[in-house]
């Protein structure tokens, strides 16, 4: 029994005859078969690499050099700030880029020609909306078959993200060092001192020193804390020990170092018996955040508001302060791992690190945690989770 399959055949018809009349036409079968399969073998091929390059935001181009047209993907074009369908051309591409990186660059990609090699890099370009993005560049030049160079193929990626996490963690070990030696040099200091005095009768320096001394402690503390919390997190070791409780008796018991100084007025308000099944202590430490923070940042603002407030399953809590208020470019980066809000000419300690922790205590919770703010009016930061057991 034969066996069949299919072939693709390309046909070629000729005329036989006078000029005018045909009397007999000559065809011409050619199996392509084997063609037509690689060329479909390399439109899955190209087909698979575009997605892959769409799934990845990467964008490719071409570049004629003798002439700096550019034949781009659209996700190239994007990596610039244009348009699919804008022209975006060699010339736009340097001019994009930040001034102080464009000899650098020019300068990796005639060392690639030079050595035909890849030349990668990364820079800051500037979108025509003013924003700033930074770009993981990789190219190639290509030669014409005499051996001159006439193109250059690359990719690009926005990797601003990932720059910026970068910078933020970059700036966190350093606030970090800083923050942990200045107690450490200070207990460092009361305890030479103590040790000095040791043999003397007890005085009001000692007494101070030792003040002194445990204040050091408490913050580094505070400090190692947060740093061993967000390890925990990482590895997700960060256990929850629920019990059932009343909101407003917990609101009511924390924050007494605030309560003490009799500088400012805690106000509970909405649903004093609403019970929830939580970690108690944990959500303790969310309140607590929220409201040093109050103290830290809204200074003047003697009355800060705790609202509880039931909503659908979930119980909603939240502080308020009539404070200065946070910038609306600020408030998405707020609970984001490492970034720290920086004021000039304040004195704000810490690692920054207390807002992402709450917030991932709320999302182990199974809730949502956020901020509303208005410059000059104040600040409500809130949090919600559910009521029972999920």
């Amino acid at each position: 029994m034969v066996k069949k399959k299919d072939i693709y055949v390309n046909f070629t018809y000729q005329s036989i005859g006078a000029a005018g009349e045909t009397r007999e036409l000559m065809i011409v079968a050619n199996e392509v078969t084997e063609q037509v399969n690689a060329r479909k073998a390399v439109e899955e091929i190209n087909q698979r690499l575009e997605i892959a390059l769409d799934a990845s935001k990467l964008g490719s181009t071409e570049v004629d050099l003798a002439t700096g047209i550019m034949q781009s993907t659209a996700q190239f074009k994007a990596n610039y700030g244009y348009g699919k369908d804008e022209t975006f051309n060699y010339p736009d591409l340097f001019n994009a880029m930040l001034p102080e990186y464009r000899d650098r660059v020019k300068g990796l990609v005639q060392e690639a020609i030079a050595k035909d090699s890849i030349y990668k890099a990364e820079y800051p370009v500037k979108w025509r909306d003013g924003s700033i993005h930074w770009i993981s560049a990789h190219g190639r030049p290509r030669y014409d078959e005499h051996g001159k160079v006439n193109r250059m193929v690359g990719m690009t990626a926005d990797v601003t993200e990932s720059k910026l996490f970068e910078q933020r963690k970059d700036d966190f070990l350093s606030i970090a060092s800083h923050e942990l030696k200045t107690p450490v040099t200070s207990l460092k200091a009361s305890l030479q001192l103590l040790d000095r005095i040791k043999e003397k009768p007890t005085s009001p320096i000692h007494v101070k020193l030792i003040e002194q001394a445990n204040r050091s402690m408490e913050k580094m503390s505070v400090l190692v804390d947060d740093l061993l919390n967000v390890n925990r997190m990482a590895e997700g070791q960060l256990k929850l020990i629920k019990t059932t409780f009343t909101v407003a008796d917990m609101l009511n018991l924390c924050c007494n170092h605030v309560r003490f100084e009799n500088k400012y007025q805690l106000i509970i308000e909405g649903d004093q018996d609403l019970q929830i099944y939580a970690d108690e202590n944990r959500i303790d430490q969310v309140v607590v955040n929220f409201i040093n923070n109050a103290v830290k940042y809204a200074p003047d603002s003697k009355d800060i508001y705790l609202n509880i407030e039931r909503v659908g399953n979930y119980v909603k809590v939240s502080v308020k302060d009539t404070g200065p208020g946070i910038e609306s470019h600020i408030l998405p980066n707020l609970f984001d791992r490492y970034y720290r809000v920086s004021y000039e000419s304040e004195n704000y300690t810490g690692l920054g690190l207390g807002l992402y922790i709450c917030s991932e205590i709320i999302k182990r919770h199974g809730g949502d945690i956020g901020v509303e703010s208005e410059v000059g009016i104040g600040s409500t930061f809130w949090f919600t989770i559910p009521i029972n057991e999920t």
